[in-house]
């Protein structure tokens, strides 16, 4: 506390109205005991020591006299019990003012706390801060941490808004600022300015005039969130759009047409992996220059930044391609890089299930450095491309299988429809290229008598026209496969130290790489070869080979049906009453239907009592009757279950050779269960004659026909008949395998597009 004159005189003259005197002096003692005040304060006070503020307005209670009276003497001695009118003449004094400088300092602390703390977070937050007059003047800013503008923000102070904005962003600023201060609320505008984007906030400050209508402008870039919701969305449209594409194709072009402009680079390219090679092909490119230049090139494996990814199987990226020592780049990509001024890269690996299905790269022509978010959002995108990706495989792997059972079917109806063996082998080597995606394809058959095989049919892209090539046994590829008769698969095919420059002549041997040879079997012997080359290195794989395989087994079929036509008369019917089932074939895929309509051809054909097929039940070795033509007649009846090791049939499918005799009673390579023997045992029809159904020298069944007791069969019936076992084999599988492609592209086509 510090001296004012008076303060001690005026105390005294209001304890003495209020009755604490005594003897000519101040009872201090009493008025301290009833109003709770320490002695020494009072003495303080009498010598015009100043009370603090609490203390003043507290003593100026006790003492019922107004503060400022106790302080300066001014105004009445009491507290008025009403509003006291002012005295003449006393209008515009200046009365005196109290002022807690105490409270005055504690507050002024806390003010400055209070900026220090406001500074903080504004700094902390990296938005700028304007403050606008109500006629949207720019009056003053505030900057926080890494805040950015058009042009520095001292130069926007005392302007107003029009002026400080290009007139394509000034107008919607004005309006916001105007429904501020009309709704006195907060409003929001995003506004771009050259290839950033901003958000401006409008708050409205309360105040009397002149400060009210003022306004505070936050303003903050959004250009990196306006590019990640721009690029999330985009990435969900376009998940949507790729988990539709079934096609392979437009799959890929997809994938590289939209990262080209949501990521904003010259090039986009995708690869697909060569399994085989364990390089990467390119498949697709979206962006400038020449895209011929691009899809079908090889990157060999690690090479280059896909190569990188590839082999780490991450997200790889580097500043300056051509000068990065990590990478490994191939001399075709080195001439690309120059030619079209590319600097920066970023590859993204496509994995799907943990199968690398190819890499996804990004070419800039600055020096970009690409940030966190992109590379994740890189990622992300990735993922859905190698998911579309994975289905549209999946997809055109399910097309194509059904494309195989459709081909061969029709292939099947065709050999049988026709005795025109030029046109059924033409067909058979257009069918194996387009199924084994093949560049070339050629059939060799047996000249006469000869060992050798001469080259007959071919499809492709190079038509040599006739040829005098022979294939030798063991000499060759070729020769390899007529000699030991098993399929052949090479992926050198001129390096292969097997081959001769004489082997297959009309070929360009130096295009040819790999090639795939499998035997034609006619009654177990190598009558001729079937083969599919590629000028490319990928592999055949063994499905090829299994295609390949049916393929030379009706090129079998239409080499016998041939001869069987050119033999006799009766091989002629034989051979329209094969053309009939073809025909079935072709128009039915039902193997119920094409079992019956085989089992009543080879009935009319043979003038036989009865005929039946059996299938081979491979769980237990029963054979289950799934049709049979004819006269009832004991043990030939529809669903019959031979037991295993029972009976004729039995015997020609354990043997794999057609078996006949005069009686089945009394043939002794022929046994019977008891239930069995006692069927036949009444019956005047069992003379037999029964031929395996075979596929790929595996038996698959039965064919048999049954007549009177005493009929003696011979080889060319048992030529015959099994001329319609193996069509009915190979229709019966065709027919199967069509039902099971079918079944599984209708599950799969339903899957992809749920």
């Amino acid at each position: 506390m510090s001296g004012f004159p008076g303060i001690g005189q005026r105390v005294k003259e209001r304890l003495k109205a209020l009755g604490y005197w005594k003897d000519g002096r101040p009872e201090v003692g009493r008025f301290c005991d009833d109003r709770g005040y320490r002695p020494q304060y009072l003495y303080a006070w009498f010598r015009d020591r100043v009370p603090s503020y609490e203390n003043l307005v507290r003593l100026a209670r006790d003492l019922g006299a107004p503060p400022e009276w106790i302080l300066f003497g001014t105004g009445p001695a009491t507290r008025p019990q009403a509003p006291v009118a002012p005295r003449p003449g006393a209008a515009g004094a200046r009365r005196g003012q109290i002022i807690d400088f105490a409270r005055l300092r504690e507050v002024t602390g806390k003010l400055v706390r209070l900026e220090t703390e406001l500074q903080a977070i504004v700094r902390a937050f990296p938005d700028l801060y304007f403050w606008l007059d109500a006629e949207g003047t720019f009056l003053a800013y505030e900057g926080g941490r890494g805040s950015e503008f058009h042009v520095p923000p001292d130069q926007l102070l005392g302007k107003r808004i029009a002026d400080a904005f290009p007139p394509d962003v000034s107008p919607q600023l004005e309006r916001a600022a105007r429904d501020c201060a009309s709704a006195a609320a907060v409003v929001s505008v995003e506004f771009a300015l050259g290839a950033r984007r901003y958000e401006a906030r409008f708050v409205p400050l309360d105040g009397p005039p002149p400060a009210r209508g003022s306004r505070l402008m936050i303003v903050r870039e959004i250009t990196e969130r306006k590019q990640a919701e721009d690029a999330a969305a985009a990435l969900a449209r376009v998940s949507h759009e790729l988990a539709g594409t079934l096609e392979f194709a437009g799959a890929t072009e997809r994938v590289v047409s939209t990262v080209l402009g949501l990521f904003r680079v010259r090039r986009a390219s995708l690869f697909e992996v060569d399994a085989a090679a364990g390089s990467l092909v390119c498949v697709a490119v979206a962006g400038e220059g020449d895209r011929r230049e691009w899809v079908g090139r090889t990157l060999p494996a690690g090479t280059g930044a896909s190569g990188l990814a590839m082999r780490e199987r991450r997200v790889v990226w580097s500043r300056d391609v051509a000068a990065d020592p990590q990478l490994d780049i191939p001399e075709w990509l080195r001439e690309r890089i120059a030619v079209e001024g590319h600097r920066s890269a970023v590859a993204a690996p496509l994995i799907s299930r943990g199968e690398m299905l190819g890499v996804l790269t990004l070419a800039s022509s600055s020096e970009r450095a690409f940030t966190q978010p992109e590379l994740h959002l890189l990622a992300g995108f990735a993922d859905a491309a190698a998911l579309a990706l994975q289905n549209a495989r999946l997809y055109e792997d399910a097309r194509r299988r059904r494309r195989e059972a459709e081909v061969v079917a029709e292939l099947a109806g065709r050999i049988s429809a026709s005795l025109d063996l030029a046109a059924v082998l033409q067909a058979v080597v257009e069918g194996a290229r387009e199924l084994c995606r093949s560049d070339l394809a050629t059939i060799c058959l047996r000249e006469g008598d000869s060992e050798a095989l001469v080259m007959r049919y071919w499809a492709g892209s190079r038509n040599p026209g006739p040829s005098s090539v022979r294939i030798e046994p063991g000499k060759g590829i070729g020769g390899l496969v007529l000699t030991t008769g098993r399929p052949f698969r090479t992926d050198d095919y001129a390096g292969d130290p097997r081959f001769t420059k004489d082997y297959l002549a009309f070929v360009q041997v130096d295009e040819i790489v790999t090639a795939l040879v499998v035997p034609i079997r006619i009654h177990q012997k190598v009558e001729g070869l079937l083969f599919v080359h590629n000028r490319s290195r990928r592999a055949f794989t063994d499905h090829d080979e299994s295609i390949l395989g049916r393929l030379a087994d009706h090129a079998a079929i239409a080499i016998r049906n041939a001869g069987l036509y050119e033999s006799s008369e009766r091989r002629r019917r034989a051979a329209e009453s094969l053309a009939d089932v073809g025909r079935l074939i072709s128009q039915s895929l039902d193997p119920d239907v094409v079992a019956q309509g085989i089992a009543d051809s080879v009935l009319t054909l043979f003038g036989a009592r009865a005929s039946a097929i059996l299938q081979l039940l491979p769980e237990s070795g029963d054979l289950l009757a799934i049709a049979v033509a004819g006269e009832p007649t004991p043990g030939v009846e529809q669903g019959m279950l031979v037991p295993a090791g029972s009976g004729i049939s039995s015997a020609t499918v354990r043997q794999r050779l057609p078996v006949v005799t005069p009686d089945i009673l009394h043939e002794s390579g022929i046994t019977f269960s008891p239930e069995l023997r006692s069927t036949f045992a009444g019956s005047a029809y069992r003379a037999a004659l029964a031929v395996p159904l075979l596929v790929r020298d595996e038996a698959t069944g039965a064919l048999v026909v049954r007549d009177r007791t005493g009929r003696t069969f011979g080889d060319e019936d048992a030529r015959l008949l099994q001329a319609f076992a193996d069509q009915a084999a190979l229709a019966l599988d065709n027919a199967r395998r069509f039902r099971d492609a079918e079944r599984r592209f209708q599950s799969l086509t339903r899957g992809l597009t749920a």
